[in-house]
């Protein structure tokens, strides 16, 4: 006698797509997401920070999959009066929490476009907006004034990176709990990063990559895949290109709250469903066709140690021009450096391999009152 297939409830998804390049397929996997309570009808909002959307977005507001077609709508047009002059707000955000909170958010899903950008503009409301928008959004959010109110009411200080980080981590994690609560799905896109072990050393070796997000969206997420349009190997000759991305497993963070989701599959939703709702236990067969990266020694031009300590002064000699320390013997402006880098979760020794992002924390910081007294034992962290 057959055995019953038992009919399986789903309740919000939360997900998160990388790649290592661009043009993988992030945004259509995005812009098609369907859950299967509401096929053919999902309405969907999202936040489009790099415009890359609109070629995707179907006229008649109907999805047309077989021409790459589908409807949205924007956040920057269902929220334009709340916004300043198509930009994010303390007013846009806040709304955008309440109406989800409230039950008034007419949306199946919340598309984020991409995460970092995202996040970084939730820095940005507080580095411009000062103290008083910190504590609007920290009030507005449930939880989050209470966690940081000796911050906010006697520390806050705009130099403070660390404390405004924690902030925006804050700020983003009771989103997130709450599109959950209410059952909005949530779908990020973003891009990779690499991991490293014993950075800056002679014996310095790159692990592999995994999405770059901060961690309330890997807390959250129920699933974390990278996406590739290349089969095969570039180093045997194998490599081709082909039309549909195939999703791999984020090997650092092989999260699967969905059982059943395989941790290889050429990624269209319906497929993606199909595993989901058939909830076949995966196995080693399949565990064991995801390639897990081999330590890698970077490829740099003389000795890696020397090439980072350069990396460092020219670090510091951008942040010198920029007035946030007068060198090295400065250590409360040192400080402030270290704490801003913090900000994007980078730090001294990042001054060689992410060198650009580096230069634009720096270039991003606006003068405020320094620290009277300068903290202990901070030097050491850009020796």
């Amino acid at each position: 006698m057959a055995k019953k297939t038992q009919a399986v409830q789903i309740g919000s998804v939360q997900g998160i797509f990388y790649s290592i390049n661009r043009g993988q397929g992030k945004t259509v996997a995005l812009v098609s997401y369907y859950h299967p309570d509401n096929q053919g009808k999902t309405r969907r909002l999202i936040i489009d920070e790099e415009g890359r959307s609109r070629q995707y977005r179907a006229p008649n507001g109907k999805d047309d999959p077989e021409q790459l077609l589908f409807s949205f709508d924007y956040f920057h047009e269902v929220y334009a009066l709340a916004l300043a002059d198509g930009e994010l707000t303390t007013k846009a955000l806040i709304q955008l929490y309440e109406d989800i909170r409230d039950g008034n958010f007419p949306y199946d899903c919340l598309l984020v476009d991409n995460a970092a950008m995202f996040q970084d503009d939730i820095r940005l409301l507080i580095l411009e907006g000062g103290k008083a928008a910190a504590q609007q959004l920290a009030k507005a959010f449930r939880g989050v004034h209470a966690k940081y109110q000796g911050f906010l009411d006697f520390r806050f200080k705009l130099t403070d990176n660390v404390g405004i980080y924690g902030l925006v981590k804050a700020v983003i994690e009771e989103l997130l709990r709450i599109c959950q609560r209410r059952g909005v799905d949530v779908l990020v896109a973003t891009e990779a990063k690499n991991v490293w072990k014993d950075y800056g050393t002679s014996n310095m070796k790159i692990l592999g990559q995994t999405a770059k997000v901060l961690e309330p969206w890997m807390k959250y997420a129920d699933f974390a895949y990278e996406l590739s349009r290349t089969k095969g190997s570039r180093e045997q000759g194998t490599a081709e290109l082909i039309a549909i991305p195939w999703a791999r497993t984020d090997t650092f963070n092989p999260k699967n709250s969905l059982p059943g989701l395989p941790p290889l599959f050429e990624m269209k939703w319906p497929s993606f469903w199909e595993h989901v709702l058939a909830r076949k236990v995966t196995t080693d067969e399949q565990w064991k066709e995801i390639e897990v990266e081999k330590a890698e020694s970077p490829e740099l031009d003389g000795d890696p140690v020397q090439e980072l300590q350069q990396a460092k002064d020219e670090l510091i000699a951008a942040a010198t021009l920029k007035g946030i320390t007068k060198g090295r013997s400065d250590t409360v402006g040192m400080a402030v450096l270290i704490d801003l880098l913090k900000v994007d979760g980078l730090a001294p020794d990042d001054a060689l391999e992410k060198k650009d992002e580096c230069l634009a924390a720096v270039e991003s910081w606006k003068p405020s009152t320094p620290p009277k007294a300068p903290p202990k034992s901070i030097i050491t962290e850009v020796e």
